[in-house]
This record gives C-alpha cells, sequence and structure tokens, in this order.
C-alpha cells in the first residue's frame, strides 16, 4: 500500500481552515456580485437615458473615461490586479512569485467591480476566482503556513467558481483540473469542504438558482444525428482556437498607441453607444433561442463585435475575466450552427438551444483546456439536463482534441508562461510545467 506525503495528509485542524476558506470566500464573492448589479443597473440607465437624449450622449463616454482612469491610478500600485488574475495564482501555487494579498484583494474587487460593472465585454468570473485563491492564501499564510499552498489557493478558486456560476461541481471540478493538479485526500476533501462552505454563505445572502432558468427538455438525438453534434465540436474547436490566438495576441492593436486605459475604455463607450446591445459581457445572448431568436447575420455579427470588445479590452490588460466572455461566444457559435440547421431543414427550431449549450462546453473546452470541468459546468448552469450529458462529453473530447492537435496554447497556461518570462531576473523561472 503506497503510503501518503507528509503534504497529502488531512488534520482536522485543516479541515476547519478549508471551511473558513469557503465562508469567507463565499462572502466576498456574493458581495462582489451584488456589487456589479448595483453598477451594470446605473450604467444602463444612464445608456438608456443618452439614448433617449442623444445631445447628452458625452455623459456615458466621460462616464467611462473616468472609470478608466480612476482603474488606471489604481492598479498602478498593484500589477497582479491587472487582466484575469488567474496566472498570478499558477504563480503563487509553484512558488514562482510572492504576492501582498492584503493589498491585492481589494484592489482587485474595487478595479474589477469597476471595469466589468461599467458595460465592458468582461467577465466577473476571472477576477471572482483571483479573489477566492487569494483569500485561501491569506487562511495559509495566517493559520497554516508550513501547509502547501496549492491545496488553500487552489480550493479557493474553485470555490469563488462555483458561487460566480452557482455551479458547485464545477468549482470542485474546476479546483481539482485546473488549479491543484492533484487528486489526493486532501485535494479532494480541501476542495469539496472549501466549495460547500462558499455556496452555503452565498446562499445565505442570495438565491443559489441556476445561470440559465427555463431550460426546455430537448429530445433524444437518434444515431445518425451525432454526426451533427460531433461537427460542433470541431467547430468549436476552431474557434476556440481563433479566440485563443486573437485575445492573447490582442496587444498588437496598442503597440504604437498609449499603454493607459482612456483609449480602449474610449473606444467601447462609443461602440456601444452605437449599438446598446453590445453593453455588458452578453449573458442575455446565451439565451436568445429560447425567446425570439435573432437571424443568422445578427448573430455572426455579435460573435465578431464581442471578440473586438474583449481584444480592446484584453489587450490592455483591463481587470477582468474572459470566462463569462468565451460562454458567449461558444453560445453565438452554437446558435449560428444550430439557426443554419433549422434553416436547412435538419433540425427543429425548439433545438437551437441544444447547439447553444454544446458550442459554450465545446468553446471551454478548446480554450481553457479543462474538458472535465466544461461538462460539469455547462451541465449545471443549464439545470442538470442528464439526457444531452453524452453529447456534451462527444463534444468537449472533440473539441479539446481540436485545439491540442493545431497545438494551439491553452489560455491561462500561456498567459502564466509570459508572465514568468516577465519576472526578474532572479525570480525567472523555466517554461511552465503545468499540463495541457
Amino acid at each position: 500500500m503506497k503510503l501518503m506525503k507528509q503534504d497529502e495528509i488531512l488534520t482536522w485542524g485543516e479541515l476547519c481552515l478549508f471551511a473558513l476558506t469557503g465562508i469567507l470566500t463565499g462572502l466576498i464573492i456574493t458581495a462582489y456580485k451584488s456589487g456589479l448589479k448595483i453598477l451594470s443597473g446605473l450604467m444602463r440607465q444612464l445608456l438608456t437615458f443618452t439614448q433617449n437624449n442623444p445631445l447628452y450622449s458625452w455623459l456615458f463616454v466621460l462616464a467611462l473615461l473616468l472609470i478608466g482612469l480612476i482603474v488606471y491610478m489604481l492598479t498602478l500600485h498593484d500589477p497582479d490586479s491587472l487582466g484575469s488574475g488567474i496566472p498570478v495564482l499558477y504563480a503563487l501555487i509553484d512558488r514562482k512569485k510572492k504576492n501582498k494579498w492584503q493589498r491585492t484583494l481589494p484592489l482587485r474587487f474595487i478595479t474589477s467591480l469597476l471595469t466589468v460593472g461599467s458595460g465592458l465585454t468582461l467577465g466577473r468570473e476571472g477576477p471572482s476566482v483571483q479573489m477566492g485563491g487569494l483569500v485561501g492564501q491569506g487562511v495559509r499564510e495566517l493559520y497554516a503556513k508550513e501547509a502547501e499552498p496549492r491545496y488553500f489557493i487552489g480550493a479557493g478558486a474553485g470555490a469563488a467558481l462555483a458561487v460566480a456560476f452557482n455551479a458547485p461541481f464545477a468549482g470542485i471540478c474546476f479546483s481539482l483540473e485546473e488549479m491543484i493538479k492533484r487528486f489526493n485526500k486532501k485535494a479532494v476533501c480541501g476542495s469539496i469542504v472549501t466549495v460547500f462552505f462558499a455556496v452555503i454563505a452565498s446562499d445565505c445572502l442570495l438565491p443559489n438558482v441556476p445561470l440559465l432558468q427555463a431550460v426546455p427538455k430537448f429530445q433524444l438525438l437518434s444515431l445518425r444525428q451525432y454526426f451533427i453534434v460531433a461537427l460542433i465540436g470541431i467547430l468549436a474547436g476552431l474557434s476556440g482556437c481563433l479566440f485563443n490566438f486573437l485575445i492573447l495576441n490582442s496587444n498588437f492593436l496598442y503597440r504604437y498607441l498609449p499603454r493607459q486605459f482612456v483609449l480602449p475604455f474610449t473606444l467601447i463607450a462609443l461602440l456601444i453607444l452605437c449599438d446598446p446591445r453590445l453593453f455588458g459581457v452578453g449573458e442575455n445572448m446565451l439565451e436568445y433561442s429560447l425567446k425570439e431568436n435573432v437571424g443568422l447575420t445578427t448573430l455572426i455579427y455579435f460573435y465578431l463585435m464581442k471578440l473586438l470588445l474583449l481584444a480592446l479590452a484584453f489587450g490592455i490588460n483591463v481587470p477582468g475575466g474572459t470566462l463569462v466572455p468565451l460562454l458567449v461566444s461558444g453560445a453565438l457559435l452554437g446558435n449560428i450552427y444550430g439557426t443554419l440547421l433549422a434553416n436547412l431543414g435538419q433540425i427543429d427550431n425548439s433545438m437551437i438551444f441544444f447547439f447553444v449549450l454544446l458550442g459554450m462546453c465545446g468553446h471551454f473546452a478548446a480554450i481553457v483546456r479543462t474538458p472535465l470541468t466544461a461538462i460539469i459546468l455547462v451541465w449545471e448552469i443549464s439545470g442538470g439536463a442528464l439526457a444531452y450529458m453524452l453529447c456534451l462529453v462527444l463534444v468537449s473530447l472533440l473539441a479539446y482534441m481540436t485545439a491540442e492537435f493545431l497545438r494551439v496554447p491553452p489560455f491561462y497556461e500561456y498567459l502564466y508562461d509570459k508572465m514568468l518570462q516577465s519576472l526578474p531576473a532572479k525570480g525567472e523561472a523555466p517554461a511552465s510545467t503545468l499540463k495541457s
């Protein structure tokens, strides 16, 4: 019988600390979600006012410009509060750099609240994951300095994802598959306990409901229809590769321009004024096919514009996440594919949303390169429709294999390697040892 290493042994004291990490993470991320709802509502009201009174359109541009200046000034004090923040957790887990969580945590909360809540195409989940990981780092440094950091940071990150998406099982999978990358007693039990207490703490303040509601029951596919399911998996893999290439190289947009946040915030404000449907990350676009669906041309337009808006923000490292934007892009891809099939008479219109879910799953698997988390996440946010689980598995696997075949680097691991290369000489490290 193989003996466990010392750092893999789980004690009752550590179990209590995992529970504390979960409670603190649940409270912080719930407060973050509530703040985003308030700020986003205010910005939408301002956008509506400027649409009804075109002479005051400059107010919306000025508001985003001021937010950009505030965020820029705040992030000057801490580079770790820029971007999505997940690569910073990788570095902390691998002990490649140090971080003052007492400074980064509040700065990440404020700056991401301002950027995501202001209407940019950025998601709350990336910053949430970093904040959860920083909570885990803080609990470890205060109460368990000798403990391996990956367990507390990884468990806190997974708990934050669980609260952000209202998806506890996906949070556990993300913690184990993407952050901790170990499957032993401490990793599994620590992640489960942390996620459980985070969700309970969140539920005390906000109702825990699936991200997507009123998901219809889909008819079972015949064996011959699995061909079109397999095809969306390959297409999602190709789209994920395009997503990674464009977003990871989006800094070229500012090669000859000032590096402050003034330009992207101004451009984004003008684009939103031209088309208010582009406001925010686009979660409403996930359910287009459940309502009065937009046309095929409009779907393609939204797909391209969401990529552009994310590139404008991400190219200059604006604080904010990419998890929801990549799900929105995947949903739009699935809607385009499903609508095309419906127009060709291959499926009924009621089945279009089925391919929306498959597109989200494939996109996540190809971009982040975590196929198991992709399956569980889409299953949970859709309310747990088990009837199409096999299709999720097929699409996730094919999208993952497509991205691997084309050798496009996983999104966050690429950012992590790039961050390591930018560290000072004595803090530099060789290429990441994380496995795809």
